[in-house]
C-alpha cells in the first residue's frame, strides 16, 4: 500500500494513493486514485525540450488538470470518475483498457465544450476560405477510407460513446453531439451519430467492414431544418443563400 504518493517533474505535480494485492501472482489487482495539479503544458514541454505541434492558437495548453480513480489487473486498467481540464474544456467519464497484447477499449465520456480550431494547425494562406467544405462524421470517414489499410482496422477493438455539449471545428458550430462506436474484428459501427446545428438536426450511421479482402463502407445520413444563411456565414464569411436545408443520403460502396 502506497499512501501520500507524490511525483514532481518541473511544474507538474502528481499525488495519489495505490494499493496492490497478490502482486507476485497472476491474479494481481490494484486500485487507488491519482490527481495531477493544474500545470502549464506548454511551459513543461519547453523545459523538457519537447516540440509541440503547431496550433492556430498559441495560448492553448496553458491549463491542464487531471484526477481519476484507477483499478486494474496484470492485463487491464480502468479509470473511473475521470476529470480532465484542458484550458476551457472539461472531460469527464470512464475509460478502460483490457488485454494489453490486443487492447480492447471501453469508454463513456462527456465533453462540455471545445473549440477544436484553436488546436488545429493554422490554415494555409494560399487556401481560400471559400474552398473549405463542411464535414459530417460520415463524409469525414468516407474521405479517409482509401487511405486506411485493412489490418489496422481489424485490430481496433472499442466500444463506447462520446457526448459533446458544444463543438466548433472548421468554423462550424454544433451542439449536443453524440458519437457511438462499436468496433470488433474489422467491423466498425459508428451508430448512432447525432448533433444539433443551426436550428436543425443531423443523424447518421456509418459502417466500415474490413473483414474481407476489400474494405466496405455504408453511410446513412439525414439533415433536417438547418438554416443555410448562418451556416454559410460561419463557413465562408458570407450568407448569400438563405433558407432551410433538408437532405438525406444512403451510400454503399467498397
Amino acid at each position: 500500500q502506497v499512501n501520500d504518493l507524490a511525483v514532481k517533474l518541473a511544474n507538474l505535480t502528481m499525488n495519489g494513493r495505490l494499493q496492490g494485492e497478490k502482486i507476485l501472482s497472476d491474479n494481481t489487482a490494484f486500485n487507488g486514485n491519482i490527481q495531477v495539479k493544474p500545470f502549464n503544458l506548454r511551459k513543461l514541454a519547453d523545459e523538457l525540450d519537447i516540440e509541440l505541434p503547431e496550433m492556430a492558437d498559441n495560448s492553448t495548453l496553458e491549463l491542464v488538470q487531471f484526477s481519476s480513480g484507477i483499478s486494474g489487473t496484470k492485463n487491464s486498467v480502468n479509470a473511473t470518475d475521470m476529470q480532465l481540464t484542458l484550458d476551457q474544456s472539461q472531460l469527464t467519464g470512464q475509460f478502460g483498457v483490457n488485454n494489453f497484447t490486443k487492447p480492447a477499449y471501453t469508454f463513456n465520456l462527456a465533453l462540455d465544450q471545445i473549440d477544436a480550431d484553436r488546436y488545429l494547425p493554422p490554415p494555409a494562406e494560399e487556401k481560400a476560405t471559400s474552398e473549405r467544405q463542411p464535414a459530417t462524421p460520415a463524409t469525414a470517414s468516407s474521405e479517409g477510407v482509401s487511405e486506411l489499410p485493412l489490418e489496422p482496422l481489424r485490430e481496433i477493438q472499442a466500444k463506447g460513446s462520446l457526448n459533446i455539449g458544444k463543438l466548433k471545428v472548421s468554423g462550424i458550430s454544433s451542439e449536443n453531439i453524440v458519437i457511438t462506436i462499436d468496433a470488433k474484428d474489422g467491423l466498425i459501427k459508428l451508430s448512432p451519430l447525432s448533433a444539433e446545428l443551426y436550428q436543425g438536426k443531423y443523424q447518421g450511421n456509418v459502417n466500415l467492414d474490413a473483414r474481407g479482402d476489400n474494405l466496405k463502407l455504408s453511410v446513412d445520413e439525414n439533415v433536417q431544418g438547418v438554416q443555410a444563411g448562418p451556416l454559410l456565414q460561419d463557413l465562408t464569411g458570407n450568407d448569400r443563400i438563405s433558407g432551410t436545408a433538408n437532405a438525406s443520403v444512403k451510400l454503399n460502396g467498397s
